[in-house]
């Protein structure tokens, strides 16, 4: 056989071993109910991409004119027991929580005229007016402001970078000893929030500032991107697990290339590269006196004798080793100069945030709150609760306000917010004093009979619950199911079948088939954009892709949602005269609502999008007759 017939050869047979499907000599199995016009291409399609994804089970549910015209399980629930798949089988949605819990806050703005979308969310005019979360917020605020950054050069000498844009150098306890206040220039579009921390970079001699969202800068005192800005494709690594949020400080050996990163969990990295802060070790470091001190700090720096220096709030330092915090000078005093306040404005600008930029991720709110962290923090406060899962939401809120701030300011831009949408369950409490599920569940779920839509730890129902999987490569591992001592968050909690929400959806789609829970108005409101200017693609709770537009509102769009999380993955939509093309026709569906749900965290969003918008194109290019409703005959 000629040499490049071999190659091609073994290049097969190892990209068919590399990427052998789970279902590789099975048949994938289905039960459930659809319309005859569309069940068998909606069934081949599934099943490709289950063969080509390695899915070991989902359901799908699609609804037409508020009527259910397909509800199907595939594969299997438990995967080592080989037990189907049915429509009802219960797996978790992760993100895809976030519309019911916006539905819930709607429901109950609805209700308690006293509060709309528009009411504020802290200060004396908002829900949550104590004074723990202001101290929160001023905390995190006063980690960038008035000092953005220190740093020790080659000469022993302490620069500090301001938020007023300029610098001093001066030693340890005087700021400005040696040279009074020079400008300094950021990279565009970064400012003092976005700084963890600076160094003098190793035997370089010059300037790494990092920032929050991982990327870094290299440069000169005065220019901190004189030489690069690392940008979104090079990211400087952290230890494993940690986020940049949690560096309290960063220091440099600046006669070698080793460089420290400092946790506010107490645990130290060392790397031998501006770009790599962990790749030589990782320990735990220890604060002299009260370890609570950590949270306090405003940067830390290297000396040239390998003195490990670290400022904190209200004019305190210490000296010490990278494992010894302060270990030979517990409590200096330092002074600075003298800076007009700069945290006013972010202070306010929390006071500005609104329930409605909780719902459209504009509050500018980090990503995600921190369990584990947040004991850590306010341990004392914490004792009587054994579980994570039982540390009141006020606690995780305070912790992400003290070492988070604002990524922007409230509607002046869009970033998607897990934390934003577990406040809202939170604001939930505070309002209606039910706890998020629970007014969701009697106020929404149970009315109509959709009370098997639950937290992912509570309500367990062993007929119908579908088993998490986790999948690598071609092995299939079931995952044991969690309790939880409550629901969860309201970021992402819940499971559910396909056929439940879809049973959901169509009691908000103004149809008469069955009566919306929400009034009309109301149900507008959320599918419009509030912030078409800034957040294109989001309504309230829900994501919405335009074809075209009538101002805030959507003429032709898809209203959607996606969740993945360890237990399972899953897409919803809303079609709304909106253009689909398959296998070369193009098909405007109008009125069609498609849910998919698969039992593993291990699933790609994008494969669950294929089979949701085949569906759709399928249920919207078929004619099924107004008398077809499978609520009203299907046995499940």
């Amino acid at each position: 056989m000629p040499f490049l017939k071999v190659f091609i050869l073994l290049n097969f047979l190892f990209i068919s071993t590399s990427q052998a499907s789970i279902w590789l000599g099975q048949q994938i199995p289905d039960n459930g109910f659809t319309h005859a016009s569309i069940g068998q291409e909606i069934d081949s399609k599934v099943r490709e991409v289950m063969f080509d994804g390695n899915i070991p089970g989902l359901t799908l549910a699609v609804t037409k004119r508020g009527r259910l015209v397909f509800t199907k399980g595939y594969g299997y629930s438990n995967w080592s027991a080989q037990n189907p798949m049915q429509p009802n089988s219960r797996a978790a949605i992760g993100s895809t929580t976030k519309v019911l819990v916006s539905m819930g806050m709607m429901h109950l703005l609805h209700n308690q005229r006293s509060y709309g979308l528009g009411t504020k969310v802290y200060g004396p005019e908002g829900i949550l007016k104590g004074q723990d979360y202001e101290d929160a917020y001023t905390n995190g605020l006063k980690k960038h402001y008035p000092i953005v950054g220190m740093a020790i050069n080659r000469r022993n000498r302490v620069i500090t970078w301001y938020s007023d844009g300029v610098y001093t150098v001066g030693n340890e306890s005087d700021l400005s000893a040696h040279r009074g206040p020079r400008p300094y220039t950021f990279p565009p579009g970064k400012g003092p929030k976005d700084v963890v921390d600076m160094v003098f970079g190793g035997r370089t001699g010059n300037v790494v500032t990092y920032f929050r969202d991982k990327t870094f800068a290299f440069g000169k005192v005065n220019d901190l991107d004189s030489f690069f800005y690392s940008g979104e494709d090079n990211k400087y690594k952290t230890a494993s697990k940690k986020g940049a949020e949690q560096i309290i400080g960063i220091a440099a050996d600046t006669r070698r290339d080793v460089f420290y990163a400092f946790y506010d969990d107490g645990t130290v990295s060392s790397g031998d590269s501006m770009s790599n802060l962990s790749n030589l070790w990782v320990r735990s470091f220890l604060t002299e006196g009260d370890q609570n001190k950590r949270y306090k700090v405003i940067a830390m720096a290297r000396s040239d004798n390998g003195n490990i220096l670290a400022w904190y709030r209200k004019g305190k330092y210490s000296r010490g080793t990278s494992l010894r915090i302060g270990a030979t000078t517990p409590d200096g005093t330092y002074e600075m100069r003298e800076v007009e306040s700069s945290i006013r404005p972010w202070k306010q600008a929390y006071r500005n945030i609104t329930i409605e930029n909780l719902l459209t991720h504009t509050s500018g709110l980090v990503r995600s709150g921190k369990r584990a962290l947040t004991r850590l923090k306010y341990s004392d406060a914490l004792a009587q609760y054994q579980d994570d899962y039982e540390i009141p939401y006020k606690y995780i809120h305070r912790y992400v306000l003290s070492t988070s701030p604002l990524l922007f300011r409230p509607g002046n831009s869009r970033s998607y917010s897990n934390h934003g949408m577990g406040l809202t369950g939170h604001l939930i409490k505070k309002i209606s004093g039910q706890n998020w599920y629970q007014y969701i569940r009697d106020n929404l779920l149970n009315p109509v009979g959709l009370g098997n839509i639950a937290p992912v730890g509570q309500y367990h129902i062993p007929a119908i619950d579908s088993r998490h999987h986790s999948v690598n490569g071609d092995n299939v591992s079931v995952l044991a199911s969690p309790n939880w001592p409550n629901s969860g968050s309201a970021a992402g909690s819940l499971r559910s079948s396909s056929q439940d929400l879809a049973a959901l959806l169509v009691r908000t789609d103004g149809l008469a088939n069955y009566p919306d829970f929400l009034p009309g108005d109301v149900l507008q409101r959320m599918e419009t954009r509030p912030f078409p200017n800034i957040a294109s693609g989001q309504a309230i709770g829900w994501q919405v892709s335009c074809m075209s537009t009538r101002g805030q509102a959507c003429e032709s769009a898809m209203l959607n949602h996606n969740g993945a999380s360890k237990y399972g993955t899953s897409y919803m939509a809303k079609y709304k005269s909106y253009p689909l093309s398959c296998e070369g026709e193009n098909v405007t569906v109008d009125d069609v609502n498609v849910v998919v749900i698969a039992n593993s965290g291990s699933v790609s969003v994008s494969d669950l999008k294929k089979i949701m918008n085949y569906a759709a194109w399928s249920a919207g290019r078929n004619s099924i007759p107004s008398s077809y409703d499978l609520f009203q005959s299907n046995p499940n």
